[in-house]
């Protein structure tokens, strides 16, 4: 019994060692993407959520595709069905991974948020077919690309929406307003532009200035900001004043279902 329990555990292991073989090895394109997603994992496993408060992909979850080909579930919840352990073949990602070789269902080369794994959620972010074709531009690319998407997915836990009123009340078609707005986004691609370039003094000089722009710009917008109560009161009352005009325009039926 016993030499029957040991052949069936050596048979187990060759099984998965030849399972793990059939990994094929990265393509160099491939090699080259697979560094990317290790860049993104050495910066957040250095700065954790020094970007923003709460955002950190050296834990959180994040799942990045070649579509048809390969996908690698970085930071995985689990074991994941479907998944099998990240090949040592394939280069080191500094952080817990594992990969599908092959098409994954319902992945066919779109931006998916909300993507289940396992038992949590995560984005499911495609790596596009117009990336540049040198290494260099081309982790650069990607890079941004991931840790832009990602953020997309962390918002929608981490932020709160935006109320309707204060939606209404954003002064969308003030020129000023809009002038103001364009104006810090041009200093924060500068910004970025000099980090690019390694100008740190530069760089710390145009954030400065969308910081100071941004303030003022909201300083100056009050006029349109009313207090969280006065926001919800003045909701209620448009709301409550829609339905009684509803009631008396609608069918009984109708308005009571609204």
């Amino acid at each position: 019994m016993r030499t029957t329990g040991i052949l069936i555990a050596a048979l187990a292991a060759f099984a998965l060692r030849t399972e793990a073989q059939e990994v094929p090895r990265p393509a160099a394109l491939d090699s080259v993407d697979v560094e990317s997603i290790a860049a993104v994992a050495s910066l957040f496993r250095e700065s954790h959520d020094s970007v923003w408060p709460g955002y950190d992909l050296s834990s959180q979850p994040l799942l990045v595709y070649r579509p048809g080909q390969w996908a690698i579930v970085l930071n995985p919840p689990e074991d994941v069905a479907g998944y099998g352990p990240y090949p040592a073949s394939w280069p080191p990602l500094g952080a817990p991974a594992l990969l599908h070789a092959g098409a994954i269902g319902g992945l066919v080369g779109q931006l998916e948020f909300d993507y289940q794994v396992g038992s949590t959620t995560t984005v499911a972010i495609p790596i596009a077919d117009n990336l540049p074709g040198q290494p260099q531009p081309r982790v650069r690319a990607l890079f941004g690309f991931v840790v832009h998407e990602a953020f997309h997915q962390f918002q929608r836990s981490a932020f709160r929406g935006v109320d309707e009123p204060s939606e209404e009340r954003y002064p969308i078609l003030d020129r000023q307003n809009n002038a103001r707005a364009a104006l810090e986004m041009r200093m924060l691609e500068d910004a970025v532009r000099a980090v690019q370039r390694l100008d740190s003094a530069g760089a710390r000089r145009l954030a400065g200035m969308f910081i100071a722009q941004r303030r003022f710009r909201w300083e100056q917008a009050r006029r349109w900001c009313v207090s969280s109560s006065e926001r919800r009161n003045s909701w209620r009352e448009r709301r409550s004043t829609s339905r009684a005009d509803s009631s008396r325009t609608w069918p009984s039926a109708v308005a009571q279902a609204v």
